[in-house]
């Protein structure tokens, strides 16, 4: 049971089903502003650009990160069954890795909203092409992919050698990268605010 739960949630879940749920809401933080031309009207607000994206983050994170762990739940419940009792440890370290998974795409789809017009098909090829295909077969770009740092959360979190991944990163690694990501990908998303209003 537990290497059919980490086989799905590894190769399906946490690869290509959980970016996909977040793209929707995470471009939406800005798309939406964009294509209603209602951006003008934010930035005019007497507040900074770094709280406008910090916030709109956050309310993408907590709406998508409860439907994804909802999905994770399911799937832990219906793979364990009667055995659920004694598996709430790969239950916490998938949960685990689906608040970073969640975190990071919702950085990195907000900033790709605010970058190009198109973000919605941008973040499909993304989580398709660079996280599911090329992320899995290009051993080199393991280290360049979000698939990675959540696949290394629920590894270390879980710290049990039969299940996850023996290339995973340590926590704090894993960690570290995944803040280092959202820090980058907000301050992109501050600037590009400052630029957008300007024009």
């Amino acid at each position: 049971h537990a290497h059919a739960f980490d086989g799905a949630l590894l190769d399906i879940l946490l690869p290509t089903i959980m970016p996909l749920a977040v793209l929707v809401l995470a471009t939406a933080t800005f798309g939406d502003e964009i294509e209603d031309r209602t951006l003008p009207y934010l930035v005019l607000k007497p507040i900074s650009r770094l709280r406008i994206v910090i916030e709109k983050a956050l309310a993408a994170i907590t709406v998508s990160a409860p439907i994804v762990g909802f999905g994770v739940l399911l799937t832990w419940v219906l793979i364990f069954a009667g055995d659920a009792g004694d598996n709430t440890d790969i239950l916490i370290a998938a949960m685990a890795a689906v608040v970073v998974g969640v975190t990071i795409y919702t950085c990195v789809f907000q900033m790709l909203s605010l970058l190009i017009r198109r973000a919605i098909l941008a973040s499909i090829l993304y989580s398709l092409v660079w996280e599911s295909v090329l992320g899995r077969f290009i051993p080199g770009l393991r280290y360049l992919s979000i698939r990675q740092v959540v696949t290394s959360v629920y590894t270390s979190v879980l710290d049990d050698r039969r299940l996850g991944t023996n290339n995973a990163f340590g926590t704090g690694s894993a960690l570290f990268g995944a803040a280092v990501v959202c820090v980058i990908m907000i301050a992109l998303s501050t600037w590009r605010l400052r630029q957008i209003n300007i024009e």
